[in-house]
């Protein structure tokens, strides 16, 4: 040990350097031969140690890589593999790709860890579903889903009137979100159960913690990390518990109450919407729809949505001066009240509108969208090859940020998309060039007016009804907590108590 003595303990270093090195690179997915430029953390580090870093700095290298090459597909390294990102001028030209030649699922795949979570849908079953039952019917489940919101608020956020309660934001959030959506998802029968309720809420805490941390791995030892990981096992249990205690068992109450009771009703909610869809064998299958289930409302309804309330929550908190007016408008907006809202009134709310999209302007879920798996290989009208494997996306976080199309891109301006009320695209919900956080059409998320009623209810009934702010001592806004592409909301108490009006 003398040697390590006289050199001191930064010799070993570059032993630790070599070994990431040959337990890493030598071990990466076999990739496609591409030539674009590459953008790096580090050009003084080993392409390891960048893909290592792409977990914890992919925004300012998407951003580098945006601003650098802002005509050009340039390519970021990753643990699981080479991403190509994609400039704006070819939005039209993969739109008109056929999933047959650059997947969706496959993509998603990657990125969700399907292989240790199973949280990847095997068909487009529940997307159909939100397209041709939820969305249409929104309006119709509007005042059960705010009595449900009504309920959950009573029973998730402390009512003190004389001093301030501490609580968990991101978590009393997430728990809004799932019980008042419980309804709505599965039935009336089961929203109310309790375990129901837990392991919808843990699901996404370990499903989080699963992605989070087998994307730091290198992929050929992901298989002996996931064995030891706790939160693989209890996604399992969750799963499991939710599927032979629950699910299953009222799709097979249902069907055999169709088939014999010629007075049967059918219920109104996404379970039973899904069950009229299917038309596959596959999709009638009652543990792929159990599946799809899950997955909709554990990752795509409260997981998302979430995030998306939190994130504009802690820019209210921030900015405590717009909650004056917004609490003003929402009031002239609810004619009968809040519990009493018709989507016509959500609709006026344009200010609060506007601060939930600069809200996801900033702090997106994901700094990328359309994420794509070549298979196929095809070349774009430039001359750009794609080959086959190759994983693609857009930059749609810098390019919500982009000088060059917006004024003060970096600046908060929570009502810069209320001050031009006729233009078009403006709003939260509509998906298009200037906010792609929705993905690329025609495969735009469908739940994403849902979704804009759900932050609004939320949003809404807190800035009404209660005082929030920061403990003493929180300076700026709670840091994200990034895993890749992802912005996840750190998690932060905050004291909150009733107004008194």
């Amino acid at each position: 040990m003398a040697w390590l003595n006289y050199l001191g303990y930064w010799a070993v270093i570059p032993v630790c350097l070599l070994l990431v090195y040959l337990t890493t690179e030598p071990w990466i997915p076999a990739r496609p031969t591409l030539r674009f430029k590459t953008v790096r953390w580090s050009i003084w580090f080993p392409a390891c140690l960048n893909r290592l870093f792409y977990m914890r700095y992919a925004r300012s290298m998407l951003a580098f890589g945006y601003m650098r090459y802002p005509d050009k597909p340039f390519r970021i390294l990753k643990l699981d593999g080479d991403l190509v990102v994609l400039p704006r001028k070819y939005l039209d030209e993969l739109k008109s790709l056929h999933p047959s030649q650059a997947s969706l699922l496959d993509a998603r795949f990657i990125n969700m860890m399907g292989e240790y979570t199973d949280a990847v849908p095997k068909s487009d079953l529940a997307y159909r579903t939100v397209i041709e039952k939820l969305t249409p019917n929104l309006c119709c489940f509007l005042c059960t889903f705010l009595a449900e919101l009504d309920q959950a608020f009573k029973t998730v956020v402390p009512d003190y009137k004389d001093t301030y309660a501490r609580i968990d934001l991101y978590d009393a959030i997430l728990k809004l979100t799932a019980r008042s959506t419980s309804r709505l998802m599965i039935g009336e029968g089961v929203a109310g159960n309790e375990k129901w309720l837990d392991s919808i809420v843990q699901y996404t805490y370990d499903f989080t913690s699963v992605v989070s941390t087998l994307r730091q791995v290198p992929a050929f030892i992901r298989p002996w990390v996931a064995r030891c990981l706790p939160s693989v096992r209890r996604l399992k249990a969750h799963s499991k518990w939710m599927t032979e205690e629950l699910i299953l068992p009222m799709i097979s109450s249902r069907r055999y109450a169709e088939h014999s009771d010629r007075r049967y009703v059918k219920p109104g909610d996404f379970l039973q919407w899904m069950m009229d869809t299917a038309e596959t064998e596959f999709d009638r299958d009652p543990r792929n729809l159990a599946h799809h289930l899950i997955l909709t409302m554990a990752l795509n309804v409260v997981n998302t949505s979430a995030s998306v309330i939190t994130h504009a929550m802690y820019d209210l908190l921030l900015r405590p001066e717009y909650a004056v007016l917004l609490r003003g408008e929402i009031a002239e907006s609810l004619g009968g009240g809040w519990l009493n809202a018709l989507p016509s009134e959500f609709h006026r709310m344009r200010l609060l509108d506007s601060f939930l999209r600069e809200s996801l302007r900033l702090n997106p879920v994901s700094e990328v969208c359309a994420p794509r798996i070549v298979k196929h290989p095809f070349t774009l009208s430039d001359g750009t090859h794609l080959p086959t494997g190759t994983q693609i996306c857009f930059p749609s976080g810098p390019m919500a940020r982009d000088p060059a199309e917006l004024k003060n891109p970096f600046a908060f301006d929570g009502f810069r998309w209320s001050r031009d009320a006729s233009a078009r695209g403006m709003s939260f919900s509509v998906a298009g060039p200037a906010n792609m956080h929705f993905g690329l059409s025609p495969r735009v998320c469908p739940g994403r007016f849902f979704g804009g009623y759900l932050a609004k209810a939320i949003m809404s009934r807190f800035v009404l009804d209660y005082d929030l702010k920061f403990l003493p001592g929180q300076k700026g806004r709670p840091g994200n907590v990034s895993c890749g592409e992802l912005n996840l909301p750190g998690r932060v108490v905050v004291l909150v108590k009733k107004r008194v009006d």
